[in-house]
């Protein structure tokens, strides 16, 4: 795909998103593992709720942009939600801004886990947190992945900085995680 269009692109920007797809091929292994582990946590799921894609009318929660969703771990259901809840985007170049994992983030997270996996012991939650940090890597993965794809289509995002934030994104969760 990157060198059917490197026309549209510069060579330097072309040589930068062929090391990110090295990194994912070398890495592979360790994402399959992963989800193989837990491929029996599958249920359909939308893959794509961040804050633009929640309506709130009154007492009632609507998601919507259901074009990503699909059968997937429940991990990396809420591991995606997490990373994006850090992303804010609007109408300013670069069209998104990450945002600090504050001490209210992590409270809020922690009860997330709790109240959707509803662990029964304290071992289960540290391990179903611990899942959620590693389905995040993955989450990481996709979406630099489809950011790469898209950087072609006229979007008001601006696409290689995006798919940086999410590649140094990803690099950090694999530090934290001994990759």
């Amino acid at each position: 795909l990157l060198r059917d269009r490197k026309s549209q692109i510069s060579s330097s920007d072309l040589t930068h998103y062929l090391k990110l797809l090295d990194h994912f091929i070398k890495n592979r292994t360790r994402y399959l593992k992963l989800i193989q582990a837990h491929r029996y946590s599958v249920h359909l799921c939308h893959n794509d709720i961040n804050l633009s894609n929640i309506l709130h009318f009154k007492d009632d929660v609507l998601l919507i942009d259901y074009e990503y969703a699909d059968f997937n771990s429940t991990f990396y259901e809420v591991a995606n939600f997490f990373v994006e809840m850090r992303l804010v985007f609007h109408d300013q170049p670069p069209y998104f801004k990450k945002l600090e994992r504050g001490p209210e983030a992590k409270e809020l997270e922690r009860l997330v886990i709790q109240e959707y996996f509803r662990p029964n012991s304290q071992a289960k939650f540290s391990e179903y947190e611990n899942l959620v940090t590693q389905f995040s890597a993955l989450s990481h993965v996709f979406w630099t992945i489809v950011s790469i794809q898209t950087l072609w289509y006229d979007f008001k995002l601006d696409f290689p900085a995006y798919t940086q934030q999410r590649f140094e994104d990803l690099l950090e969760v694999e530090k934290s995680l001994d990759f």
